[in-house]
């Protein structure tokens, strides 16, 4: 039901960060993301959007923790 993306920041990469976020946002009630760089492109996606270190910050519990973008699909 809830996941963090941990290095959410977008790539800035055809169809990188705005392949699999948008479908990621269709599968999970709560979506955040967390990236030491600010991102307007993440924000519009996440439910949440932290900037800083993750393990620096304290947030909430989560079903799951990934850094999504080592599962994209290369095109």
């Amino acid at each position: 039901e809830s996941l963090l993306d941990i290095g959410a920041h977008h790539s800035n990469t055809v169809d990188s960060y705005a392949y699999y976020a948008p479908e990621i946002r269709k599968l999970v009630k709560r979506y955040d993301g967390i990236d030491i760089l600010d991102d307007p492109d993440s924000r519009q996606i996440l439910d949440n959007f932290y900037v800083g270190n993750v393990n620096e910050y304290t947030l909430e519990k989560y079903d799951a923790v990934i850094c999504v973008s080592t599962i994209e699909i290369p095109t």
